[in-house]
């Protein structure tokens, strides 16, 4: 009997041993794990906090540099801004401004009239009360004109490419056009036209 209850108690003690074994061994094994997967995130994080500062400095470094040249570039871009206000204030006006008109088209007729063969004569110029459109303001006026056949088209032309920044020439479009010919001396065909021209400036807000 003493055999038997010795044999039982030894039988569970081994069971409990293997029990604690088995036991110790997972909590082994979840501590490793656990320790794994907490070691790769804070691997991960480390290696994300790193590439964040790195990527910050290169940031600060490149703000730093586009500072750096738009500060050398902004005097050179205060110029550009100049010469283009300019130029817009000579084809887009803030006003109907039919005084610098004229003299460009003084001037204009004083070019024209200089060049061989040619003959260009503007005998009145009417201004007409100006309009408000949605987006801007118009000029309407009507000139009488008398000209050879070249700068009758030379004209045509410098209305059709009025507005462009290089040649600061007022922004113009033709509504109508009237002809009248007569025979010039030397075989020179003259043509003696009245034109409805509108003149674009900008709207008073």
């Amino acid at each position: 009997m003493a055999n038997t209850t010795f044999e039982i108690m030894k039988r569970k003690q081994k069971f409990q041993i293997k029990l604690f074994g088995g036991l110790l061994l997972f909590v082994f094994l979840f501590v490793s794990i656990f320790t794994f997967v907490k070691w790769r995130n804070y691997s991960f994080i480390k290696a994300s906090i790193d590439f964040n500062e790195t990527s910050i400095e290169i940031l600060k470094n490149d703000i730093a540099e586009s500072k750096s040249s738009y500060d050398e570039a902004k005097p050179h871009f205060k110029e550009i801004d100049g010469i283009i206000e300019s130029k817009l204030a000579s084809i887009f006006p803030d006003t109907d401004d039919y005084t610098m008109l004229t003299r460009q088209i003084d001037l204009y007729e004083e070019e024209l009239s200089k060049k061989k063969g040619s003959i260009f004569e503007i005998s009145n110029i009417n201004y007409q009360s100006p309009a408000d459109e949605e987006n801007f303001s118009v000029l309407p006026f009507r000139m009488s004109i008398r000209s050879s056949a070249d700068s009758f088209t030379e004209f045509l032309h410098l209305v059709e490419n009025s507005g462009a920044l290089n040649d600061k020439v007022r922004l113009m479009d033709l509504s109508s056009v009237r002809l009248n010919f007569e025979d010039g001396k030397e075989d020179i065909k003259i043509i003696n036209f009245t034109v409805q021209i509108n003149a674009y400036f900008q709207k008073k807000v």
